[in-house]
């Protein structure tokens, strides 16, 4: 693909991964492994540890940490919020194993309960102005987006490809074609998006890469996923959505989870120029195949009325968002939230809009600022680290607290500031290993039970 795509002027370059080539320790002395290319990277644990998942790069250095407790089976229920104090004073889980349920007072609250349990949280605590479809007032549950992408196959008859072992660094991208690094001059629509060739493993069902229009079982199908598994190459490209107010999260009227709580409900499809835009960069991605002069190949456009079968992304954003104005967002810079001081939001869930790159990095990055932020709380003043300006600006609100103090926070703060970017399955962290009832936590973070809800049609 490399090649294809350099003689079509474009600028391919390899995949960034965050999987360890060689053996590596990092600066909290936890160690990788090195990756094996065992072909079954993407969706699965990594035995050798070489993966940077919280597991393997955070998790056993907060475990050895006095100040740190780690609560398991624990299934977060509500947020209890003081609206006239406009703050969280406690959280409210459920021990999955017993059903006893307890109440975990708080000082700081970090929701990191992903975009769905974020926006499901703060519209049952009643923390901000839920969105309305019908007069586009109101903020939490507003400005969904996903991630536009449509794909490719191409099947080499004379090329052996080898796809039962990778890594998801084995992937060559073009970004020629991403945000605004192109003319957009009489194309009639904004963004774009990256396109990718990867061969990060082909799973034992997944991967049986078969031409369109070859049955789904039987001998037929035998018979050419015998011919093509070794010659099939898959390719995708992944764009841009821009927020619209026709896609929004909300309350479910009807249906309700084990704990009895309405399931977020989900309103979405894709505008017309998202559609534009894919159709853009499967052009593109067509050119490149074709230069790669394959023996067959098929595209893939999206279906025009969404539905999420089949499986494509995980990259879900918005609900939460992020803005200089309570009126018109959630949380501010620093993912305070404006109706709750002490609740800071931290995911996807923040962003206003959804760029044509996975949600990741630019989690962690956000996740840097929040904790940057600052969260007068009695005698407490929050700073990490962070970009000068944005530490300029903390320290002239707190001139009177002295360098002295808000250093001594930042320290403080250290593990926070690193375990801020892990979102999952885990429910309610503490930085005290006290029992739930007896103490007053200094920071709490809340993740996530993720009930998804079910999908409505727009319409």
């Amino acid at each position: 693909m490399a090649d294809a795509s350099k003689s079509l002027g474009y600028h391919p370059f390899q995949a960034p991964s965050s999987n360890a080539s060689e053996v590596y320790t990092n600066f909290e002395g936890q160690t990788l492994g090195a990756c094996e290319y065992c072909g079954h990277c993407e969706r699965f644990g990594c035995e050798a540890n070489a993966k940077a998942s919280p597991n393997v790069c955070i998790l056993p250095a907060l475990l050895a940490d006095s100040k740190f407790e780690l609560r398991t089976h624990a299934q977060v229920k509500e947020l209890v919020y003081d609206k006239a104090a406009r703050k969280v004073t406690a959280v409210r889980y459920v021990d999955t194993r017993s059903g006893e349920e307890y109440e975990q007072p708080a000082g700081i609250v970090l929701l990191t309960s992903y975009v769905f349990g974020n926006v499901q949280h703060m519209l049952l605590a009643g923390i901000g102005e839920p969105y309305d479809h019908a007069t586009g007032k109101g903020v939490v549950g507003k400005n969904y987006a996903y991630q536009f992408e449509a794909g490719a196959n191409a099947f080499f008859e004379d090329k052996e490809l080898n796809p039962y072992w990778g890594s998801a660094g084995m992937g060559t991208v073009i970004d020629d074609f991403n945000g605004e690094s192109f003319d957009h001059g009489g194309l009639g629509f904004f963004g774009g998006g990256y396109i990718m060739g990867n061969t990060a493993g082909a799973p034992p069902i997944a991967g049986r890469t078969v031409p369109h229009g070859t049955p789904e079982w039987g001998s037929e199908w035998k018979r050419a996923t015998v011919k093509w598994y070794y010659h099939a190459a898959r390719f995708n490209t992944q764009g841009s959505v821009y927020a619209n107010r026709d896609n929004y999260m909300d309350l479910d009227p009807t249906y309700k989870d084990a704990l009895g709580r309405p399931l977020i409900r989900l309103t979405y499809n894709p505008p017309d120029n998202e559609f534009k835009m894919s159709a853009y960069l499967l052009q593109k991605l067509e050119g490149v195949i074709k230069a790669m002069n394959p023996t067959h190949y098929d595209m893939h456009p999206r279906p025009k009325t969404f539905t999420v079968v089949p499986y494509q992304s995980t990259h879900n954003t918005g609900g939460t968002m992020m803005g200089a104005d309570p009126k018109g967002s959630v949380v501010n810079r620093y993912l305070q939230a404006w109706d709750a001081h002490n609740l800071f939001v931290q995911g996807a869930s923040v962003f206003p809009q959804q760029h044509g790159y996975n949600p990741t990095g630019t989690v962690g990055a956000l996740a840097l600022i929040g904790i940057a932020g600052h969260q007068e709380n009695n005698e407490l003043g929050i700073v990490a680290r962070c970009r000068k300006r944005e530490r300029d600006a903390i320290h002239d609100r707190h001139a009177d607290v002295g360098e002295e103090k808000i250093e001594a926070s930042a320290l403080t703060l250290q593990h926070v500031e690193r375990f801020a970017t892990v979102t999952g399955s885990l429910d309610v962290v503490t930085n005290h290993g006290q029992p739930a009832r007896a103490h007053r936590a200094q920071c709490l973070f809340v993740f996530g039970d993720q009930n998804f809800g079910h999908q409505r049609d727009p319409a």
